[in-house]
């Protein structure tokens, strides 16, 4: 799992460990050849009530090489 955080569910598969929890997106976001890395901005509105949730996020890599899970990362809105 992330780190420090839980996760429900990590199920071993020909792909990587798949960490299932709601689907609430799916954003494609392009990875720059080499570099391995990616940045996206999420908006997160001024609610109270957002205040001590977690998100959790996990990439699916295709590549001329073949297809694999990232590792999860997960973050709480303080």
């Amino acid at each position: 799992p992330c780190a420090h955080q839980r996760l429900p569910v990590g199920i071993q598969g020909p792909l990587g460990v798949l960490h299932l929890g709601t689907l609430a997106a799916m954003l494609p976001v392009p990875i720059p050849a080499g570099t391995g890395r990616a940045a996206i901005d999420l908006p997160i509105p001024n609610a109270q009530a957002l205040v001590g949730v977690s998100m959790y996020f996990q990439a699916l890599h295709l590549s001329p090489s073949g297809v694999a899970l990232s590792n999860c990362a997960g973050t709480r809105i303080e």
